[in-house]
């Protein structure tokens, strides 16, 4: 969910999600370094979400009325990333797509199910997917419900076109989130692609969130991780016209460094650099027909 930046010297009082700076200026590790560590990180997250109402507001900390802003600005990612970046596709792969850390629905029902025919969800919060299923219908096949976290979230090789990860990756470990893309990447089918959006910390590597046991990194942090994970990022923007209170939002395109796409968008990419080549080199030579005279036309079109 959105994070609202921390004021300094004030921490608020409110249930509204706020980042907090850690207390411990050492390794990120330390937060989860012991195996007590490591199932308490996980089981303070679920035990918050537990309490968190089934509703926009309330999987959004407070910040329902960005709903719709978050949409539309995701719904040109997509449209952007399949027009530009992936153009060199005959079709938009459009079977299967899961939903990680999908809450009460909200992402499936008011852009995924729009762009893909078959959406899986997938929550450790039992609460949120009941809602999701009244809100989708009950009787739809064409949505599917698993109830796990993310760090226990082991779907099938080739099974999706798309993965879909929103507002949830904080609260996975490091190690955990590069398992976890590894793992993502192996159960995509051809040219699928992983879409990540998520809260980025601007003013230190990492901010530990101590009222939902999550972890906000920064744009740097991230790529790291990408790398560790043998990723290749295929477009990254950050998200527009987002109030200035709240961390800004980045949303990445993802798939493996072996991926056929990356071989794909190279050649996509070498063709397009000729293509501009010759349309400014065509430009610039008729500045020069203008500007020039006879015998300057004549030598420039030798040299061409």
């Amino acid at each position: 969910m959105p994070g609202k930046k921390k004021k300094k010297n004030n921490r608020s009082k409110k249930k509204r999600k706020q980042l907090i700076e850690p207390t411990i200026k050492t390794s990120i590790n330390n937060l989860w370094n012991t195996d007590f560590k490591y199932c308490q990180y996980y089981s303070s997250a679920e035990d918050y979400w537990k309490t968190v109402e089934p509703s926009v507001d309330g999987i959004m900390g407070g910040f329902g009325n960005l709903s719709n802003k978050d949409v539309e600005f995701s719904e040109i990612f997509i449209n952007e990333l399949y027009d530009k970046e992936l153009s060199f596709l005959d079709e938009r792969p459009n079977d299967r797509v899961v939903d990680c850390g999908a809450g009460i629905g909200r992402v499936t029902n008011l852009l995924l199910k729009n762009f893909f025919t078959n959406v899986d969800l997938v929550d450790p919060c039992q609460h949120f997917l009941d809602q999701a299923k009244e809100t989708l219908g009950p009787e739809n096949t064409n949505f599917g419900y698993i109830c796990t976290g993310l760090q226990s979230f082991k779907p099938s090789a080739n099974t999706y076109d798309a993965i879909w990860i929103q507002w949830v990756i904080g609260h996975l470990t490091d190690e955990d989130m590069v398992k976890f893309l590894k793992t993502c990447t192996s159960s995509l089918r051809e040219n699928g692609v992983i879409i990540l959006k998520e809260n980025v910390a601007t003013t230190e590597q990492y901010l530990f969130d101590d009222t939902d046991s999550s972890v906000t990194r920064s744009k740097a942090y991230f790529e790291k991780i990408f790398l560790k994970a043998d990723m290749h990022i295929i477009k990254s923007v950050k998200q527009e016209s987002w109030p200035k209170r709240l961390y800004p939002v980045y949303m990445y395109a993802l798939c493996s460094k072996s991926s056929s796409i990356v071989e794909q968008i190279s050649v996509s990419d070498d063709n397009n650099e000729l293509e501009n080549n010759n349309d400014n080199n065509n430009n610039i030579t008729l500045n020069k027909i203008i500007d020039f005279n006879e015998e300057d036309i004549i030598d420039i079109t030798v040299d061409k």
